[in-house]
């Protein structure tokens, strides 16, 4: 027995470093994969020439999956880490050293062949992406996220940002320009969020959305001494 795992380990091992064998493909949609179920039901339940009405529904699925668009930005639950689908094979994260189990998470959903980091100081992604000490400020299909990463930037991004991500709690109130803000308290409450931006606005999902409301699912409402909007 022992022989036989340690060949087949040496065949996996020889063809997982062939070029090309290693393929990445986004993740798929909750509609391909009913289609697919629905699909595969039908081809092998029904006995009749009708049952090739099946394959139909492997057709819809993987039309779902070639037209599906992963999100544009991925927050975790406690803000420490966003990342960025740049569009370029490579997924921008705002930390290499925090959040490495998410970020392999993202970095598969997306399809990416690697990650690089936020910049310092500086721009990426042809300008689109420019950071400075304060926080980063991303922009495209016509939107405008700022990650508020210091709090003595924030009321600058909160005028000219279209979704608003921070680390710190920040008050609708106190910060009625944008769209979309996402706080610490948002994050606590909701778990990880991702944004995806289109000209027609902000489009945007949480954990909380999909564990949705049952009774095994822990629903937080806001901390002792905190605001809601």
């Amino acid at each position: 027995m022992r022989w036989g795992i340690d060949c087949l380990l040496i065949v996996a091992a020889e063809v997982a470093s062939w070029p090309g064998a290693f393929w990445a493909i986004k993740a798929m949609p909750l509609s391909a994969l009913l289609a697919f179920t629905l699909g595969g039901l039908w081809l092998t339940i029904w006995q009749r020439p009708w049952r090739f009405a099946g394959l139909a529904g492997f057709a819809v699925a993987i039309l779902l999956c070639a037209f599906s668009r992963p999100p544009d930005i991925w927050v975790n639950d406690d803000g420490r880490l966003y990342g960025i689908g740049g569009g370029d094979g490579r997924l921008y994260l705002s930390s290499r050293r925090v959040g490495r189990f998410e970020a392999g998470i993202w970095q598969r959903r997306a399809a990416v062949e690697s990650q690089a980091a936020f910049p310092a100081e500086g721009s990426a992604l042809a300008g689109r992406l420019r950071c400075d000490a304060l926080g980063c400020l991303y922009r495209h299909a016509g939107q405008i996220v700022a990650f508020a990463i210091d709090p003595r930037g924030l009321w600058e991004d909160c005028a000219a940002a279209t979704a608003l991500i921070s680390r710190e709690p920040v008050h609708r109130r106190d910060c009625p320009e944008p769209a979309v803000l996402i706080d610490r308290f948002d994050l606590w409450r909701n778990g990880a969020t991702s944004l995806t931006l289109n000209p027609a606005g902000v489009t945007v999902r949480t954990a909380r959305e999909e564990r949705g409301e049952r009774p095994w699912v822990l629903q937080r409402g806001w901390p002792r001494g905190g605001a809601a909007d």
